[in-house]
């Protein structure tokens, strides 16, 4: 995904894209997805691409992160690294 953003955009989409899950559940999650798509739609439409059509990956990885707990646990689970583009 990072092969069609450049270099100097790749740290800001990678920052962007880490914020869909510092979400506090899994509702959060999926209105950030969507959120973050579409404001790099404009820019950058292949990375949009990318985030809808992996989004089922993103709520896979929900359940190891969102655990069944009492409402208001808080996420203390590490955010996953994104590699940057270095191109």
């Amino acid at each position: 995904m990072f092969a069609v953003i450049n270099k100097d955009a790749g740290e800001m989409v990678a920052t962007t894209i880490r914020t869909i899950f510092a979400q506090p559940n899994p509702d959060a999650v999926r209105t950030r997805l969507e959120t973050v798509a579409d404001m790099l739609g404009g820019q950058f439409p292949k990375v949009k691409a990318v985030l809808l059509e992996r989004r089922h990956l993103s709520e896979a990885s929900m359940a190891g992160l969102y655990p069944a707990t009492q409402a208001g646990t808080e996420l203390t689970t590490a955010l996953p690294e994104i590699p940057t583009c270095t191109a």
